[in-house]
């Protein structure tokens, strides 16, 4: 039950920040019903703390004028900048780790969605983030050891044909999980979400055996996902049925 908790608390924060950034950005935002905001990241699909640090860094997907980007909030200042792509950004593939990966992001076309992070060490960390304009699931370095944190991007994970996801987030013991939230080259697309239809579920990566669906994780709108610390279960938002699922995973099999 914590871990439900936990989870619904993260949904509930990612969803006012989204609705709050994305009706507001750009505008004059005066507090309303208790709430305080940071003007201006726009699209902030997402959040997640950079451990050990005041800093959080929120995605941000293409919205009108504003170009798809990652947001760095200074939790203190209340203030924010572009962290990636930005005028200079720095791009250095892992070659080795990430074979399949064909390059950097395109800037003009780059739009984070979900994002998940991991501490590394003291003040290093992996940053995950869902990129729609190549669907595929972006990989950085941060670095917090100056003044406000570095990103390098280092490397991709494309994805198949007919996979839009949703979200991410790291396994204990390496490699990671995200969400299909539906085929959008499908012939009832999006509607077959609004009509609670199994539209995607769990895809699950590993450096050796690539991405693969996880049998039994069949979802309407797979969405938000985190993982247990001890990797035994995932915690799934359903969006098209209105569910929070646990799927527990062991020996193979899922319930």
């Amino acid at each position: 039950m914590k871990h439900a908790i936990v989870v619904l608390r993260l949904l509930v924060v990612a969803f006012i920040a989204s609705w709050a950034s994305a009706a507001i950005a750009g505008e004059e935002c005066p507090p309303v019903g208790g709430w305080n905001f940071v003007c201006g990241p726009a699209a902030a699909e997402d959040l997640v703390r950079v451990p050990g640090t005041h800093w959080i860094i929120g995605s941000g997907m293409p919205e009108g004028r504003n170009p798809g980007r990652l947001h760095l909030i200074d939790a203190d200042r209340k203030a924010w900048e572009i962290l990636y792509p930005g005028a200079s950004p720095k791009n250095e593939l892992d070659e080795k780790s990430y074979a399949g990966c064909q390059g950097a992001p395109d800037a003009k076309t780059f739009g984070a969605h979900g994002i998940a992070i991991r501490a590394d060490g003291k003040q290093t960390s992996t940053l995950l983030a869902v990129n729609h304009g190549r669907e595929a699931v972006e990989v950085f370095k941060l670095n917090t050891a100056g003044a406000k944190p570095t990103i390098r991007w280092v490397g991709c994970v494309p994805m198949g044909e007919g996979i839009y996801l949703n979200s991410v987030a790291f396994l204990p013991k390496g490699g990671f999980v995200a969400t299909k939230f539906y085929d959008p080259k499908a012939p009832e697309g999006f509607s077959a979400i609004m009509a609670q239809k199994v539209t995607g579920g769990v895809l699950e990566w590993h450096p050796e055996t690539g991405i693969k669906p996880i049998a039994g994780t069949d979802l309407s709108g797979a969405n938000g996902i985190e993982v247990s610390k001890d990797g035994k279960s995932l915690y799934v938002a359903a969006w098209g049925t209105q569910e929070l699922v646990r799927f527990l995973l062991g020996k193979g099999t899922v319930q």
